[in-house]
């Protein structure tokens, strides 16, 4: 992993050169913020090791130049043990994390763990930016396959109903055609709500008032116009007919 270590201490820049190959980082050095600039434009690096303090700029010059590339590559800000108003204007300004320089022993172990896990923020941030970008395209790729459904629905029913119209008109009997026209009253019933129903906001959800209201209307006439047709005279002692019953089911 190529690592931008952008620090103008020669001295320390070759120290960390040795220390962090040992955890497989291959560390380019830059002694001044321009160097580290041009570099962070030429090439790609996995990460940057940012130091505070230079000549006539800090630190924080780099983080607002490259703020405006929109690169999201993680930075370390490497301050002072005594700059903690530093590290949190560091942070502000967009890098990853920061690791306070000491004279210590602890100073390298600690700049290694943090490059570990700024490196492993960053490969979760992208696998999550990637997983957000995949639920998108499939919303977008659903969304269409609901339109294509619900048009070719719409088309079958109207071309059932055209059918059924023209078949009425060729009609011989009456009561032919008037069985014809119940059916296509109610292929238009189940039409309008189809309608309803795709062109609804909230796809969801479904109102049972407007999605059965409807329906149970063009039903209930049917029947009823049924039940007149069927009337006639019944014999004395003969039971009555069956009434018929609609019966709802929730699912």
């Amino acid at each position: 992993m190529r690592i931008l270590y952008v620090d103008d201490d020669p001295a320390l820049a070759r120290l960390a050169t040795r220390v962090l190959a040992r955890s497989d980082f291959e560390v380019i050095h830059a002694p001044s913020i321009e160097t580290g600039l041009e570099l962070f434009a030429a090439e790609e690096f996995e990460a940057v090791v940012l130091d505070h303090y230079f000549e006539n700029q800090t630190g924080l010059n780099f983080l607002e130049a490259i703020a405006e590339r929109g690169k999201m590559t993680p930075v370390l800000y490497v301050t002072g043990s005594s700059d903690a108003d530093v590290a949190i204007r560091a942070l502000k300004g967009g890098a990853a994390d920061y690791v306070v320089k000491t004279a210590t022993d602890d100073f390298f172990p600690l700049l290694t763990s943090a490059l570990e896990q700024a490196l492993e923020n960053a490969r979760l941030r992208r696998e999550k930016e990637e997983a957000d970008r995949q639920l998108i395209l499939a919303k977008e790729r659903a969304e269409l396959l609901l339109a294509e459904m619900n048009h070719r629905i719409a088309n079958s029913l109207s071309l059932v109903s055209a059918m059924i119209r023209m078949q009425m008109q060729i009609a011989d009997s009456e009561e032919t055609k008037t069985a014809l026209n119940e059916t296509q009253n109610r292929i238009t019933a189940i039409a309008g709500v189809h309608r309803s129903l795709y062109t609804s906001e909230n796809v969801g959800e479904v109102q049972l008032d407007v999605y059965l209201g409807p329906l149970l209307a063009e039903l209930q006439g049917t029947n009823a116009a049924a039940r007149g047709r069927l009337c006639r005279p019944i014999c004395v002692g003969s039971p009555p007919p069956p009434t018929r019953q609609w019966h709802l089911v929730s699912s």
